[in-house]
């Protein structure tokens, strides 16, 4: 994830190396390859593990590539002769990318919220964010509340030049691909810029759709006759990369962090 770390720790002639949420299969890929083919001597190695599980069912899972979801994403578009909708987080970067190649490939438009773009704004200049061609960006009502209520109209008098308006959502939305959060979907069902014509996108971890607010969602894109599909990868390595990574740093010890199952790491990974 943008602005997240690994990180190596040296003193006395000892090191330590902490993974963090590192994977094999974003945007950043080339990192990982680049740290196995020159790995550095590393005494305790603390690994995440999100996907070791109890059940070993993750064990030889392999997860899709963003490019590898962009892809798709053109293929899907090319079908559809309404709005294509990506819920996701608007701090998953990888996903904001991987939706904004695909929008431009497809000769539409990119459309991000006020706070997508103010979070793509704050991390850095490649990222897409307003004034880039091709992006614009809706301000939903909930957020012209806030920036009302704080009386901070800087906040979208920066996006101005950009902005769209749910008229023109609604009267060319084949013109569109959306990267939002889930709370928008209602809110453009209501202006008419989403209909069966059409496609919503989960771009998040599928147990949230478990959840009231999940099965709301679904619920309202199913009475309005929307196509609704889940379309995620994860944002943690799978235990493949994780065991390339232990050959390739050969710590004297691995100690697991972040997983639910982690008394199989002795069976998983030497030491």
């Amino acid at each position: 994830a943008f602005d997240a770390y690994s990180l190596l720790i040296e003193a006395d002639g000892r090191s330590l190396f902490y993974t963090g949420d590192l994977r094999a299969h974003g945007r950043k890929a080339a990192l990982f390859e680049d740290l196995l083919r020159r790995p550095p001597e590393v005494d305790v190695l603390m690994m995440e593990g999100t996907h070791v599980r109890a059940d070993g069912g993750h064990d030889d899972s392999r997860f899709a590539t963003e490019s590898e979801l962009e892809d798709r994403l053109v293929e899907l578009i090319g079908t559809k002769a309404g709005a294509v909708v990506v819920l996701g987080s608007a701090q998953n970067l990888d996903r904001l990318v991987t939706t904004y190649r695909a929008a431009k490939r497809s000769d539409r438009q990119l459309v991000v919220d006020l706070y997508g773009a103010t979070v793509a704004a704050a991390a850095m200049a490649s990222i897409p964010q307003p004034g880039l061609d091709g992006l614009r960006v809706w301000v939903p009502q909930r957020q012209r509340v806030k920036v009302k209520q704080a009386q901070a109209f800087e906040r979208v008098e920066w996006i101005k030049p950009c902005r769209v308006f749910p008229e023109e959502l609604a009267q060319r939305p084949e013109r569109f691909v959306f990267h939002v959060t889930s709370s928008a979907a209602p809110e453009l069902l209501r202006h008419g810029a989403l209909d069966s014509d059409g496609q919503v996108l989960w771009s998040l971890w599928s147990g949230y759709l478990d959840q009231p607010s999940g099965l709301r969602l679904r619920r309202e894109l199913t009475d309005s006759g929307v196509p609704f599909d889940h379309w995620h990868t994860s944002g943690h390595a799978s235990v493949t990369d994780l065991r390339r990574l232990v050959d390739a740093l050969t710590p004297g010890a691995v100690v697991p962090m972040h997983s639910e199952a982690t008394q199989r790491f002795a069976d998983l990974f030497p030491k």
